[in-house]
């Protein structure tokens, strides 16, 4: 007995198992306790970073996927806008045609009432010539 009243004054025990122990039996079972907790912490946070890697993977996919979208969405609304400007200036170029036709047809009146004026002139010529004096 006086040889396990030296053991535990140098701090070494000896459990209930019959094993030598250098830190007493309490601090034993908290340390286990605590590495248990551990491994089950670093376990749950090995599948948390699982689930942060695969949510990560998701949404860059999913950025990809908005990406691709929004420069479809952009080339659509850029192809319309081209469209839209393609009729304006198709527009513009009717319009031209347009007024340069009538301008024409405005000389070409001024030549017809012209050439109506000469006509009568010369029926009217003829006419005299034709009748006796």
């Amino acid at each position: 007995m006086a040889d396990n009243g030296l053991l535990q004054n140098s701090g070494i025990t000896i459990d209930e198992l019959n094993k030598i122990r250098l830190v007493p039996s309490d601090v034993a079972e908290s340390s286990a306790t605590i590495r248990t907790e551990s491994e089950n912490f670093i376990q749950k946070l090995e599948h948390f970073d699982d689930y942060i890697k695969r949510i990560t993977d998701t949404l860059q996919e999913l950025g990809k996927i908005s990406d691709a979208e929004r420069l479809r969405a952009m080339s659509a609304q850029n192809a319309v806008k081209n469209k839209d400007n393609q009729r304006e200036e198709e527009n513009r170029q009717i319009q031209i045609i347009i007024r340069e036709r009538q301008i024409e047809l405005e000389r070409l009146k001024v030549e017809l009432q012209a050439l109506q004026k000469i006509e009568t002139q010369q029926a009217e010529y003829l006419q005299k010539l034709r009748s006796p004096i």
